[in-house]
This record gives C-alpha cells, sequence and structure tokens, in this order.
C-alpha cells in the first residue's frame, strides 16, 4: 500500500515540475520524446535508480528529488528508484518520435487537410484520417518520405472523393471492349479475305 502512495505522488509530482514535465499517461508509465529530455520531480528523496535498457533511456539523478530523463532509442523500458525511506519503485518509460514536428510542419504544408491524423506505432509514422483526394494522398505520401526522417510510415489515409469507384462499381463484370480498331488486324498480322 506504501508502494501505490509512493507511486501517486511521484507521478503528480512529475506532472507539477516546471521544467519539462512528463505528463504519465496513466499510474506506473513515463513518455519522453527520442533526442529529447525532461525533468521528472520526485516527492522523496532517491538513493539510488536503474534503468533496465540504458540504449533506451538515460535517466541521471541531478538532486535527490529530481531526475533528468533522455529519450535515446525509440522503445520501451522501465526505471527502478530507491528512495531514502526504504521504498522501491519501478516504471514503465517508453520513448518515441516527435510526431508533434510532424504534425507542425504538415499544417504548415497542407493547411486546408484539417482532418489528417499523425501518430506512431514503435518506429513507424502513422499516417491516418482523411484527404480530399488523390492528389493530396500522393502529395502527402511524397512528404511522409521526408517527414519521418528516413523512418517507415504506415498509410491509413481515406481519400474523401467521388472520383474513387464505388464498391458496387468495383464488383460489376467489365463491359466489353473491342481489343483492335480493325477486326481484320490482330497483333500486327493483317487477314486477308478468303
Amino acid at each position: 500500500m506504501r508502494f501505490v502512495g509512493f507511486l501517486i505522488l511521484l507521478l503528480a509530482s512529475a506532472n507539477a515540475c516546471a521544467a519539462q514535465p512528463v505528463p504519465p499517461p496513466d499510474a506506473a508509465a513515463l513518455h519522453v520524446t527520442r533526442g529529447k529530455s525532461s525533468i521528472v520531480a520526485l516527492p522523496s528523496d532517491a538513493v539510488r535508480l536503474s534503468v533496465g535498457d540504458p540504449e533506451v533511456a538515460d535517466v541521471m539523478m541531478i538532486k535527490p528529488r529530481e531526475l533528468y530523463v533522455l529519450g535515446k532509442k525509440t522503445g520501451t523500458t522501465n526505471l527502478m528508484v530507491w528512495t531514502k525511506d526504504g521504498n522501491t519503485t519501478v516504471l514503465d518509460l517508453s520513448v518515441g518520435l516527435d510526431v508533434d514536428h510532424v504534425r507542425a510542419q504538415l499544417r504548415q504544408l497542407m493547411p486546408a487537410e484539417d482532418k489528417l491524423v499523425v501518430d506512431t506505432l514503435g518506429d513507424t509514422v502513422v499516417l491516418g484520417g482523411t484527404v480530399r483526394d488523390l492528389a493530396t494522398l500522393q502529395r502527402l505520401l511524397s512528404l511522409g518520405d521526408v517527414l519521418g526522417d528516413g523512418k517507415k510510415a504506415l498509410n491509413l489515409v481515406r481519400v474523401q472523393t467521388a472520383d474513387l469507384p464505388t464498391p458496387a462499381e468495383l464488383a460489376a463484370p467489365p463491359s466489353p471492349v473491342p481489343l483492335v480498331d480493325k477486326p481484320e488486324v490482330i497483333r500486327g498480322i493483317k487477314r486477308t479475305a478468303e
């Protein structure tokens, strides 16, 4: 029970930290952006800490109640914090891509496309939502290579225009189309009348 109380205080303090606080999405998790750092305030003095995978994140104790967290590589790990009073807290720590930067660039380059969604799934940039037409989708996909900084991109964008075939049109059998204009000429061989 003391662990839960400590965890709630730890996360509440992280939200109140003035220098780039880390707002945890749930009771036992921290999230940082790859290549960026955050300061996490602790509710009590820490005496030791450990990061599960130091290739994913760097964590340093600046003061007994203040941690510096740097996202190094996209992925997840955990952070263990031992306090002066003998408690140990384990937090899940995830490092993700900077999608806020990509969102801002897309708003600047395509301001009329306000129904686009940009998110991440591991090391992949996920593009979703809707665009007005196929030309806009093609432009978005070519921008995705540049904005994704060489990262993988998953396209879940829908086109909102009437120039796409409907499901009924796709299911209909094709109409007969003559193969050549002149029936006496087939594949370069001229037929002669018999």
